[in-house]
């Protein structure tokens, strides 16, 4: 016969409610929503945030996806203290963030990244300012030649290796531009050239003595001269594509639709050329200038505001952002290349199948390879001054390359000036 042990009864009353209690606590993550501000592929983005949030009860992310004047809707959401827990940015704005203290120091969080396992020293270096960290890399990849294979054919060529040169492009114009040269010619133009502010670097041009460290303008040189003339040649024959007719149509569009031959881009644009199944094509090294082969990069990272309400939880969806789980959605998306140096990111670069070539896109991931324009405050003034410049180079053909190249050279001494008087350099 069993006996009422009133000591086990008020033992077992208590632990039951003990966790009953504990139960009905929420977790200090339960209802919190981050927000987060990014213009990379929406699904790769949405299928990461749905990851994390498996792994994370109570937490949600709401993400923007702006389009395009991403860093102007950001500024306005930032003077008007609205802005999302996490940022992505581009090299184009990070430093000026940076600079003006609008993101969190996260230079902890990239050591201990790092240690765990470490950056390729390509990323690593883009996103360092002032020997700080104020977002973490996430997409880092280096220009490509994009190449119709069946309009090489069609012209008598063949894929490009790494002795292609600028040079041998203008070459190819006539063969490969229908409108304006081989009537046969499978593709209307032989190229949509590179925005200028990375085509002056890929030409070889360097506009400062030290892109990290700026203390004196270097661009007024003869091969600055040649690559205004080349720009201008290239499009007064009709070889490339009028930068108002890329701007309005697309560059990545044009080419998935047939009608470039060849574009200048990374691994982003690889998810709209795909669209065109029937498309064949590969990429190629970066065409090398008079001096030589320069590679530019496209480089993000994701920062945290200063001001978000929810920082270690956002350093948590960082960590996550860069992890193996997220980079497989990058990869299988043809988005994104791992960043860091482990067997699992090695697995995944290995795993990369398309294009043929895919391996180009992994050479500014070591050092010493990729070059920018700058990697100081002010580099989106910098580029549009840039653009400007390269603008008046075809609207005015009568004036002389070395004087475009010469206003070029005061503009960037004024904007040096400017930069140093604010303590920004």
């Amino acid at each position: 016969m069993l006996r009422f042990n009133p000591r086990a009864f008020v033992l077992a009353v208590v632990v039951g409610a003990v966790g009953v209690l504990t139960s009905c606590v929420p977790r200090a993550t339960d209802g919190v929503t981050l927000r987060g501000s990014f213009w990379s592929t929406p699904a790769i983005e949405q299928e990461i945030a749905r990851k994390f949030e498996a792994t994370h009860p109570g937490v949600k992310l709401d993400l923007m996806f702006t389009g395009g004047r991403y860093a102007e809707k950001l500024q306005s959401m930032l003077v008007a203290a609205n802005e999302p827990d996490l940022m992505m940015v581009t090299t184009a704005f990070y430093y000026d963030w940076a600079a003006r203290g609008v993101l969190a120091d996260l230079t902890d969080l990239v050591g201990e990244l790092d240690a765990e396992g470490a950056f390729y020293p390509g990323p690593r270096d883009a996103f360092r300012y002032q020997g700080k960290y104020f977002a973490v890399p996430a997409l880092f990849d280096g220009m490509v030649s994009i190449a119709n294979l069946d309009a090489l054919a069609a012209a008598g060529l063949s894929l490009p290796d790494e002795s292609f040169t600028w040079a041998q492009l203008e070459a190819w114009g006539p063969k490969l531009s229908r409108l304006r040269g081989d009537g046969g010619a499978l593709t209307d133009y032989a190229c949509a050239l590179p925005p200028p502010q990375y085509f002056i670097t890929a030409y070889g041009v360097r506009c400062f003595d030290d892109p990290a460290y700026p203390q004196r303008v270097t661009v007024e040189s003869p091969l600055a001269v040649e690559a205004i003339e080349y720009w201008r040649r290239m499009h007064a024959q009709g070889w490339a594509v009028a930068r108002g007719t890329v701007l309005d149509q697309g560059e990545s569009e044009m080419f998935r639709d047939g009608r470039t031959a060849f574009m200048f881009w990374g691994r982003a644009v690889t998810t709209i050329l795909l669209q065109a199944p029937a498309l064949n094509w590969d990429v190629a090294p970066v065409p090398a200038g008079p001096d030589g082969r320069v590679v530019p990069y496209f480089a993000t990272a994701v920062g945290i505001s200063r001001r978000s309400k929810h920082p270690e939880l956002a350093r948590e969806y960082l960590r996550f952002y860069v992890s193996e789980t997220a980079n497989e959605s990058f990869v299988s998306g043809h988005r994104g290349l791992p960043l860091r140096r482990t067997a699992a990111g090695e697995r995944l670069l290995a795993s990369m199948t398309r294009p043929a070539s895919v391996h180009r896109y992994m050479e500014t991931l070591e050092p010493g390879v990729g070059q920018s324009l700058a990697q100081v405050p002010g580099t989106m003034e910098l580029e549009a001054i840039i653009q400007r410049r390269f603008e008046q180079a075809l609207a005015a053909p009568d004036v002389p390359a070395a004087e475009i190249v010469a206003g070029l050279a005061a503009d960037l001494r004024a904007w040096l000036q400017k930069n140093q008087e604010r303590g920004l350099l």
